[in-house]
């Protein structure tokens, strides 16, 4: 019985809120302000505001783990927060590791992208971990390998591709810039093989909007991971972040166009790599996608190594801000509670004593609209998870290994 009313409940929120979350801000209501006269550098926006989801998964629970992909990911979001990346603020960026990196989670922040972003934004998409296809019909379809993919079903924790491009049409067509950065053809074992990993890179190089993409490779290739790389990293993430820094500004103008980075990644990752590998960029070539920071790439030049060695590690990590401050001692006490019943998984049960009770008690609090959209996010994707975590240990138990 607790099964039906969770799933029940999964569904209601997570369509209502895909049906409202079109007009939501930041919980503090804060706008990325460049000060006039100053040019802003990495890859923060000329004009608006830049948001970025960032998913690295090493650990997978059923799937055959990676070595550096969780790795890469916290470099790249440390690369977006530092002066070289253009300080994007960090309550702007959702960073998935491991187990974090669920289907619901990943679902969660893509809602989060379209609802907060407007017309000239910037959000940046990237992803290191395993893509691989279904091989149980014709269709062949590609998914993204979330943290809790069910090893047998991939629709159960996959995120489809085809979901993915949704996402990236319709920021497109709210004329919002896309940066899509994939490492989805890792090696491994997989249910689709290793043609599952290439044909994978296959459906993502496909054009979906007017979005710049930059993959690790082309299809038919896989991409890479080296332990002597970077001191552990995926050879394609470990160039491409030295490329943004300035190494890839060949003319030594400041900028970084794509057309710089594509030739500067074909120049450093296939000598790097036992086996062919050729990233693969398309989009508007004249585009820039970092100002150069001369400090951080002068630093980057005498170290001639590892840049996380030099570059500090930002908290926190994650997108709630600071607006818990600006709440009253009760409506914080509630979400404070709300947050607790979600990390211990008290979603539904005890009734007096749960997160959809805590959530039900704020919606009827004169709270922020946009605190109670947050809510309605965490505990729609965390009954998503719990939901699936049923279903995929009954699939588990009658499909056999």
């Amino acid at each position: 019985m607790k099964q039906f009313y969770l799933l029940c409940i999964v569904s209601f929120l997570f369509l209502s809120s895909v049906e409202s979350y079109a007009q939501v801000k930041d919980p503090d209501g804060s706008e990325t302000v460049t000060p006039r006269g100053v040019r802003p550098v990495g890859m923060q926006s000329e004009s608006g505001s830049v948001r970025a989801v960032i998913i690295g998964i090493s650990d997978y629970k059923e799937i055959d783990d990676l070595k550096y992909a969780a790795r890469d990911a916290e470099i790249f979001y440390d690369y977006l927060v530092s002066n070289a990346g253009g300080n994007i603020d960090s309550a702007r960026i959702d960073l998935l590791t491991n187990e974090q990196a669920n289907f619901g989670n990943i679902w969660k922040s893509f809602e989060r992208l379209k609802a907060e972003s407007v017309a000239g934004d910037k959000v940046i998409i990237y992803f290191s971990g395993h893509g691989d296809v279904e091989t149980l019909t014709d269709a062949q379809n590609g998914y993204l390998l979330t943290y809790n993919t069910n090893k047998n079903v991939y629709p159960l924790g996959g995120f489809p591709l085809s979901m993915l491009s949704h996402y990236l049409i319709t920021l497109s067509n709210m004329d919002v810039q896309v940066i899509f950065i994939g490492d989805a053809c890792r090696s491994g074992k997989l249910a689709g093989g290793m043609d599952g990993a290439m044909q994978t890179n296959a459906l993502l190089k496909m054009q979906w909007a007017n979005e710049i993409k930059i993959l690790s490779c082309q299809p038919g290739e896989l991409s890479m991971e080296s332990a002597t790389c970077g001191g552990g990293r995926g050879i394609f993430s470990y160039h491409l972040v030295q490329g943004l820094y300035g190494l890839a500004d060949e003319n030594g103008d400041g900028d970084v166009t794509l057309a710089e980075l594509q030739i500067y990644l074909l120049k450093k990752v296939p000598p790097a790599s036992p086996f062919p590998q050729n990233p693969v960029v398309t989009g508007n070539f004249i585009t820039s996608l970092a100002r150069v920071d001369t400090q951080s790439l002068l630093a980057l030049r005498e170290k001639q190594s590892v840049y996380e060695n030099y570059i500090a590690s930002l908290e926190p990590r994650g997108q709630i801000g600071g607006f818990l401050e600006e709440l009253e001692p009760e409506k914080k006490r509630i979400y404070l509670h709300f947050r607790k019943f979600i990390e211990e998984g008290n979603l539904i049960t005890p009734a007096h004593a749960c997160a959809l009770e805590a959530f039900t008690r704020m919606t009827k609090m004169d709270v922020n609209e946009s605190i109670i959209k947050m809510m309605q996010r965490n505990l729609a994707a965390a009954l998503q998870n719990e939901a699936q975590d049923v279903i995929s240990n009954y699939v588990n138990s009658i499909i056999p290994v």
